[in-house]
């Protein structure tokens, strides 16, 4: 039963938080009209909230190994309902940047506390599938939550829709808050192992710059599969529902790839799933119709749903529990980079150039080189 209540207190954490935060593109249409904000605006108001994202992710897992971690999890629910409360409000484009970037500091604050909650209670290296099921919220939440935002925009217009959201995330902390429970086993901090060794061992520096170098390719199309396909021609609505088709990707590759980490080494299939990625975003230049974005946001899905379920276990892997959370914290942090300058960039260049080719190409050759780091180790 106590097992089971932390599953689900971790599966409606990442649901709300990663959900809301990734169903961002289906409010570029009306804010764009609203504020006469163009593509780059738009995506750059993303890359900053993504940014914050993996940044207070650190800070999270650094206070939830000192401190109860349903507690950040909750403080990190109420901050990202007041960054949708101040979106909805907002009478400048600036102030609906500054709502979002809080949104992102919310969900990294909440995220890594709730997956370190699961990962204590199931330790690697069997523990696979409990992660994947948890972190499975995140992938529901991104089918269901953009399909919600185009109903709520479509009847409600986008401010009660942010409104909407602001309250959905309030009432999810208190909830996530009660299943994860009191943490019996936490470790206190003068019991934890020093972190400057386990920070600079050959394991945790390949972990973090596979990160680095992998984040674009993996936030890139986030950001801008939305537009890529309103721009091959597709209808907004539908081009939205590309969302929906990543998140069908991302619950089956959360617990999927973990199982697999389970059996065949975390690394490897880690190191496989950069190789994928990296072919598939160079795959992804020359898509222009439908069926072959859907193809590419269901294959997309499943490997980042991938990468999230195996980072935190191949750090547990190598690293003891007391210090896991704030290692995963740290892991993330180096995905904040890439995150930031990923998409911001992308819509530079497609502003520039017309195209997404580029930034695409350069991403997928970064994953490539990732690939061959991790199974060289």
């Amino acid at each position: 039963m106590r097992a089971g209540s932390i599953i689900a207190g971790a599966f409606l954490t990442l649901f709300v938080g990663t959900g809301s935060l990734f169903s961002f593109p289906a409010f570029f249409t009306p804010l764009g009209e609203a504020f006469h904000a163009p593509l780059q605006a738009l995506s750059s108001t993303q890359s900053i909230a993504l940014f914050f994202y993996f940044i207070f992710g650190a800070v999270g897992g650094l206070i939830a190994s000192h401190r109860e971690p349903r507690n950040v999890v909750l403080v990190g629910a109420v901050l990202t309902g007041i960054g949708f409360a101040v979106c909805a409000t907002a009478k400048e484009f600036f102030q609906v940047t500054i709502g979002f970037a809080s949104v992102g500091i919310g969900v990294g604050l909440s995220f890594v506390p709730a997956i370190a909650a699961v990962l204590r209670h199931f330790p690697p290296p069997n523990g696979g599938l409990q992660f994947g099921l948890a972190a499975s919220g995140g992938g529901l939440g991104v089918v269901l939550l953009p399909i919600a935002s185009l109903h709520l925009l479509s009847t409600l217009g986008w401010r009660l829709a942010f409104g909407a959201f602001a309250a959905l995330s309030v009432a999810a902390g208190p909830l996530a808050w009660l299943a994860i429970g009191s943490s019996d086993s936490q470790t206190q901090s003068r019991d934890n192992p020093g972190l400057s060794r386990p920070m600079r061992s050959q394991a945790f520096l390949l972990i973090f710059f596979a990160g680095l170098l992998a984040s674009p390719g993996l936030h890139i199309p986030f950001v801008h599969l939305v537009p890529f396909a309103t721009n091959a021609g597709l209808a907004a609505s539908t081009a939205v529902m590309m969302l929906l088709f990543v998140g069908v990707g991302n619950i089956v590759g959360r617990p999927l790839f973990g199982i697999l980490g389970d059996k065949l080494q975390h690394r490897r299939v880690l190191a496989g799933l950069f190789l994928v990625l990296a072919t598939l975003l160079a795959c992804w230049t020359i898509m222009n119709v439908a069926w072959q974005l859907v193809a590419f946001a269901l294959l997309f899905g499943g490997i980042y749903g991938g990468a999230v379920a195996l980072t935190p276990a191949l750090i547990s892997d190598y690293f003891p529990p007391q210090i896991a959370s704030t290692l995963i914290g740290f892991a993330y942090l180096s995905v904040a980079p890439g995150a930031l300058l990923g998409p911001a960039l992308s819509g530079y260049a497609f502003g520039q150039f017309h195209s997404y080719s580029l930034p695409i190409l350069a991403s997928a050759a970064l994953a490539a080189e990732r690939r061959i780091g991790l199974v060289c180790s």
